[in-house]
């Protein structure tokens, strides 16, 4: 069942360092020296193993060494932040060989450069034959979501690129409605029509066909957006208000762009529009 877990060996201090959230037990000290056989787990190993009360357990790990499990903590994410979480456990490191060390430092540069020269000063004089190479684990978690952050951009771009077209096409279609209508509105002016009774008449049209393709467009765009969530492990939910929030944005600058046109045509003198015909 080994394959089954990912393993972490840790030393003292390293719950703190990575500031884990221990949900139960506790964890690593130096006053147990028995912890060299003992394991902190994950919520997901716990729920693995099916232990309603995993404090106390004792997990067969390796060819014949009993772990005991003296501590929970809450999940994290330690390998790709695309994947679920794994069965994780946390054991205290044996021996002498380690092949990558964490260090936390503080977060200004200065700190940073003193930090990596005295971390090479220790790792040569420890192992004066190897190269001294280091990551920063910011940076790497970083490059894991730049793709996502350029796919954001070119949605956003696109998005604000389209919405420009359509209050274009809304402003041509409006402007072209109120020239064909000239004479209509400024008969009802005439017959003592309001502005708001004409501004209603005017943008009634329009606001039918936001309804209508707001209809079509929410399901639609609820499905291929929750689709589109599935392929990462760690996400949101698309909740209505977004949909209805979307809705009311597109009601509010069909309505700002029609308005333009239909104020300006209803306030026009009646004698000059039906002069003019």
């Amino acid at each position: 069942m080994e394959e089954e877990f990912y393993t972490i060996r840790a030393t003292l201090g390293f719950g703190k360092m990575i500031d884990w959230e221990i949900l139960e037990g506790r964890d690593f000290s130096a006053n147990f020296p028995s912890d060299s056989l003992a394991f902190i787990v994950n919520e997901t190993a716990v729920k693995y193993m099916n232990l309603e009360n995993p404090i106390g357990e004792y997990v067969k790990w390796g060819e014949s060494e009993n772990y005991k499990i003296i501590g929970v903590v809450k999940d994290m994410i330690t390998l790709s932040p695309f994947d679920p979480t794994v069965p994780t456990l946390y054991t205290l490191h044996q021996g002498d060989f380690l092949r990558f060390v964490n260090i936390k430092i503080a977060s200004d540069d200065t700190a940073v450069q003193g930090a990596i020269a005295k971390a090479q000063e220790v790792f040569l004089k420890h192992n004066p034959e190897n190269v001294f190479t280091y990551r920063f684990l910011d940076e790497e978690y970083e490059q894991n979501f730049n793709d996502e952050k350029r796919v954001a951009k070119l949605i956003g771009i696109f998005s604000i690129v389209a919405i420009f077209i359509s209050c274009l096409g809304i402003l041509g279609l409006s402007t072209f409605m109120a020239v064909q209508r000239k004479k209509e509105i400024g008969i009802r002016k005439v017959l003592g029509a309001s502005m708001r009774s004409i501004w209603q008449l005017l943008s009634k049209q329009f606001m039918v066909l936001v309804v209508i393709s707001l209809i079509i467009a929410i399901p639609i765009g609820y499905y291929f957006s929750s689709q589109w969530l599935l392929q990462y492990s760690y996400r949101i939910a698309v909740d209505f208000w977004v949909m209805a929030l979307a809705s009311v944005i597109i009601v509010g600058i069909t309505l700002l762009t029609v308005s333009f046109q239909v104020i300006k045509a209803a306030s026009a003198n009646p004698v000059n529009s039906l002069h003019a015909e």
